[in-house]
């Protein structure tokens, strides 16, 4: 008889979180259920980007949560095309996603690392699964849209000429082999000629590297040449961490992505998993705002097309470089005493996890949402409690947002073994 009352109550207080625009996910699986995937879907099955953000980069029910964000997307609402805040070369896992290739390990290298876990191997073996079920016009491809840094690009660019220009492949090899060791500030204008120089010579030849290879291909090369540009440009800046390199930064992020959609078929829909500070609409509350956000460039070029999704969380666990202890990466521990923080304020939400839109808030809940003025922010860093907290307007920034009271790291894996 108690466990039918416990049952009844817990059913009630899911209806009563249901009606005020809260999605309760299963925190032991941090899985939708299926009725709220649904509803999830509907809720952005009319837009065309959806930014799926996260307070830190290695916590584990985030990257679980966002995982069933992705395949309710994926399955309800028509979204084929997921972006990463990584590499540009990441597109590489598209051979191991849709069957062409069983390797995984080899282009896992092209993710950064806080994409080397079991979380996000299963969101990927998950995404091979899928495209196995479908035609594959339907298939979901991923793309990497940062551009901060060279990686495997000059060998990609080499394949591209290996097939369509032979004859310059030595010269073109001399000039990207500049680009494979630390980029110097002292040799950047070098660095710049040698890509321009390339970049002339394929678009002098286009019509003849047509005949050898698909006008794809081409502006796939073309990409290419632009992504190397950029993490020149982002690497070679005195200060590469500072306002000027996070504006540029994200100001290619933001072009990287325009590519992406213009790439696809017109009503192509992309999904955008990054940090928080990317994907959300207005700037943090700082003393200086000229941090351009790519969330705010989604916003100006998408405007209601766009919806941007925060994660956030009250405490526990999750991975960074801890520069309190030996700056390596490990398991950093928070709690919370920031009474403005939306942890503190929604408290009274009782669901571990939830998701809310903020459009199907009651008009008190939006009031309390206005009170709400800090929420976590912690990137690959970790130098204290009292850093991870931002000031934001969250009302703003977002349009909906992931709750989980209580988080653990995610578990790293040797991604040279994985299959």
């Amino acid at each position: 008889m108690q466990k039918l009352v416990l049952s009844l109550f817990l059913g009630l207080l899911s209806f009563c979180v249901r009606a005020q625009g809260y999605l309760p996910i299963s925190c032991d699986s941090t899985k939708f259920y299926a009725d709220d995937a649904r509803t999830f879907a509907r809720i952005c099955r009319d837009k065309k980007i959806i930014g799926l953000g996260e307070a830190t980069h290695g916590t584990s029910e985030f990257v679980r949560a966002k995982s069933e964000l992705v395949k309710a997307l994926v399955q309800h609402a028509d979204f084929k095309i997921l972006a990463f805040e990584t590499g540009f070369d990441a597109y590489l896992i598209n051979n191991y996603l849709t069957g062409k290739s069983d390797d995984l390990a080899g282009p896992m290298r092209s993710f950064y690392l806080i994409y080397h876990t079991r979380e996000f191997i299963d969101l990927l073996r998950w995404l091979r699964e899928y495209n196995r079920t479908v035609p594959k016009s339907e298939q979901v491809i991923v793309y990497g849209f940062d551009s901060q840094h060279i990686g495997s690009l000059p060998d990609l660019a080499l394949d591209y000429l290996r097939e369509v220009d032979p004859v310059f492949l030595k010269e073109a090899q001399s000039r990207l082999d500049n680009l494979r060791t630390k980029l110097e500030s002292r040799k950047k204008h070098q660095y710049l000629d040698d890509l321009e120089f390339i970049r002339t010579r394929v678009n002098d030849r286009k019509n003849i590297y047509l005949k050898y290879a698909s006008e794809e291909k081409l502006d796939l090369m073309l990409k290419i040449l632009d992504a190397m540009t950029s993490a020149v440009h982002q690497s070679t800046l005195a200060n590469n961490h500072g306002t000027k390199a996070q504006s540029m930064r994200d100001d290619e992020m933001l072009q990287n992505i325009q590519w992406i959609v213009n790439r696809g078929p017109h009503d192509v829909k992309v999904i955008v998993w990054a940090h928080n500070g990317h994907i959300q609409k207005v700037n943090f509350d700082l003393k200086r705002k000229d941090h351009f956000r790519l969330g705010q460039g989604l916003n100006l070029v998408f405007n209601s097309l766009y919806y941007a999704i925060g994660l956030d969380f009250d405490k526990g666990s999750f991975n960074a470089v801890n520069y309190q202890n030996g700056a390596t990466m490990q398991p950093c521990q928070v709690a919370n005493e920031n009474t403005d923080s939306f942890a503190a304020i929604f408290a009274h939400v009782s669901l571990p996890c939830y998701f809310v839109d903020f459009g199907s808030m009651t008009p008190a809940e939006r009031e309390n949402l206005s009170k709400a003025n800090r929420m976590r922010e912690a990137g690959i860093g970790f130098s204290g409690e009292q850093y991870t907290f931002a000031k934001l307007n969250i009302k703003a920034a977002f349009d909906g947002l992931v709750f989980i009271r209580k988080t653990s790291a995610t578990t790293f894996l040797d991604v040279r073994k994985v299959k």
